[in-house]
C-alpha cells in the first residue's frame, strides 16, 4: 500500500519540515504579540508518529507540508510539490 503524509509547515504539532517554538516557554508556542517562532524540524505529532512507526520497523511514508502559512508561500510551488508526493512511487 502506498501511503503519504500531507502535514502544515510551521505547525507545533503538524509541522514536516518546519515547525514552531518558543524557547522561552519550553518549546510551547505561545507569543504575546501572536506572531510565532519557525524552526527547523518536525513538530510533536510528526515525530511521535515517526518513532512508533520506526519501533515497529515501518519507515516514514512520503511527506510534505502545505506552507500557507509561512512567510513567502507560493500557491503553484506548494500545488507543484503535493502533486509530486502524490505521483505513485515509480512514477
Amino acid at each position: 500500500m502506498d501511503v503519504i503524509l500531507v502535514g502544515l509547515e510551521g505547525s507545533p504539532s503538524m509541522g514536516v519540515h518546519v515547525t514552531s517554538s518558543d524557547p522561552a516557554r519550553h518549546g510551547r508556542p505561545q507569543w504575546p504579540d501572536g506572531t510565532d517562532e519557525l524552526s527547523p524540524g518536525s513538530g510533536i505529532f510528526i515525530e511521535e508518529l515517526e518513532a512508533e512507526l520506526a519501533a515497529r520497523g515501518v519507515p516514514l511514508p512520503r511527506a510534505t507540508g502545505i506552507t500557507h502559512q509561512l512567510p513567502g508561500h507560493d500557491d503553484e510551488v506548494n500545488r507543484a510539490a503535493v502533486a509530486a508526493l502524490i505521483e505513485p512511487a515509480g512514477g
